[in-house]
């Protein structure tokens, strides 16, 4: 049943009170009138007082500065593996752990910014954020392109010559070749 937007705004603005960050599209699917439930929103984030952003914000926010991948300086800042993750997605998302070179593969991709994060599943975040102790919605992962000299794929100068793709390039084919599964769909994948 949608709910009031005055209504919406007093619990969002107690949850900001709070300290949380809570996220306004929960509260707009919520609302009988989004339009106006944003409106209030925006006008109570714009004079509410300013917080200090979390320290894991701020190293986000410098290391997407840097060109740095988000997700795996703060993976890396908390002391955790990507087989630590990889394994939380595999547990999280009920799969096989024959699929865990596939989800490794495709998680790499996510952190270092040459997978769709629009196009990954909510499964997958949640997986990340309870391996990295923190909200989904707070999970550093934004768009942006790839870092001046990041890897690009291009084929090993030898390998013209022997006729045979790079290793990368023979990898990446070898996913494409398998059948679509579970793992294609929670990355957003299709071969």
């Amino acid at each position: 049943m949608a709910e009031p937007p005055e209504q919406l705004l007093a619990e969002f603005a107690a949850a900001w009170s709070r300290g949380e960050n809570p996220d306004p599209r929960s509260f707009l699917e919520r609302a009988d009138d989004s339009e106006a439930l944003a409106r209030l929103i925006d006008r109570y984030l714009v004079s509410a007082p300013a917080r200090e952003p979390a320290p894991e914000l701020v190293e986000a926010i410098d290391a997407w500065l840097q060109g740095e991948p988000t997700l795996s300086t703060i993976r890396a800042r908390r002391g955790r593996r990507v087989d630590d993750v990889v394994a939380a997605i595999i547990r999280g998302c009920g799969l096989g752990r024959e699929r865990a070179s596939k989800v490794k593969e495709y998680y790499q991709r996510l952190e270092s910014g040459l997978l769709d994060p629009a196009a990954v599943q909510p499964p997958v975040f949640a997986a990340i954020g309870e391996v990295l102790g923190m909200p989904v919605a707070e999970l550093p992962i934004w768009p942006g392109a790839p870092a001046e000299g990041a890897p690009v794929l291009r084929p090993r100068p030898d390998a013209a010559a022997e006729g045979a793709p790079a290793p990368l390039v023979a990898e990446l084919m070898s996913l494409a070749a398998d059948p679509p599964d579970e793992v294609d769909r929670l990355f957003g994948v299709s071969p």
